[in-house]
């Protein structure tokens, strides 16, 4: 049992969905689960209430794409927006469609990936801004976030908002293969995992330059100010922040006001695994959810 600020997790987790080839991420949004299958390139969501002692039903609900990365579905459940990183596109589906294809291309040009503002290079993760007339989009193959209105289309050019198009580094001004990305819509801050650069940063949407809050830029390590292939970072209700942190088979945690612009913030590692986790979400009784893309998804129970 593991536990910060009255919140306790039990450490042995339960395995409750199987049978996928290489689990990318997880979402979920009124206790439906969704994974993105690297492999058999699929999205596919839970049809068991995530209350179920048993391994959770799935059903297939996106095929056609290739490497995806976990969707974002809007407050009102009406469209699913999904990072095709493999064709290097971003996706958006109703969530009524009755076909796994009936979708349409909201932003890059399937299979071109490039440093141009109205292409991508490989997207990973998505957030909403905080009127959900926009995405931003993490663009690992061009260390950057860009954002698109949820009525683009195809080709339409995206807004610089974070890093320096196609040139990763380590420094304030850059992103560095960055692959997570979360939007506090408190805050207005965009917090990003910065996969090479083993770090999360924290820009303002528009800034030139951003600032490290969690681990040392350029130097990966598994102390408790270190992460090591930082691939996910997200936050819960109490804006505590948690990072998948990749090669130290780890999730980290950083309550609340630990990472307000230092960088190197210590973090408490409240779930340790004998594999990588690949990202984390929360159900309404904030069980946690574990990515692992050898196994599938795993919950650990609020206690």
């Amino acid at each position: 049992m593991v536990g910060v600020t009255r919140l306790y997790w039990n450490t042995t987790g339960t395995l409750v969905v199987t049978g996928l080839a290489g689990a990318s991420g997880v979402y979920i949004k009124n206790d439906v689960l969704y994974i993105s299958d690297f492999i058999n390139n699929t999205i596919v969501k839970t049809t068991s209430p995530l209350t179920s002692s048993f391994a959770y039903s799935i059903v297939v609900i996106i095929t056609g794409i290739s490497f995806p990365y976990p969707p974002i579905i809007d407050s009102l459940q009406q469209y699913m927006y999904i990072p095709d990183q493999g064709q290097d596109r971003v996706l958006k589906m109703s969530t009524a469609a009755t076909s796994t294809t009936n979708y349409q291309i909201l932003a890059g040009v399937t299979g071109s990936p490039s440093i141009s503002l109205n292409a991508l290079y490989g997207p990973c993760y998505l957030a909403f801004d905080s009127t959900e007339s926009n995405i931003y989009v993490s663009d690992y193959g061009n260390s950057r976030i860009l954002q698109f209105s949820v009525t683009s289309t195809s080709g339409t050019a995206g807004t610089l908002v974070a890093g320096n198009s196609g040139s990763g580094g380590n420094s304030a001004t850059q992103l560095y293969d960055n692959i997570g990305i979360y939007y506090d819509s408190i805050s207005n801050f965009l917090y990003v995992s910065n996969f090479a650069g083993h770090t999360v940063s924290r820009w303002t949407p528009g800034a030139t330059t951003g600032t490290f809050v969690i681990g040392t830029p350029g130097i990966p390590g598994a102390g408790s100010t270190y992460l090591h292939n930082s691939i996910m970072v997200t936050m819960d209700r109490y804006r505590n922040l948690y990072v998948a942190d990749a090669s130290n088979s780890r999730v980290m945690l950083y309550c609340q006001g630990t990472f307000d612009g230092v960088t190197s913030s210590s973090g408490i590692p409240i779930l340790n695994f004998t594999y990588s986790p690949m990202g984390i979400a929360f159900d309404s009784l904030m069980n946690i959810y574990v990515a692992d893309y050898t196994y599938g998804v795993w919950k650990y129970l609020k206690l």
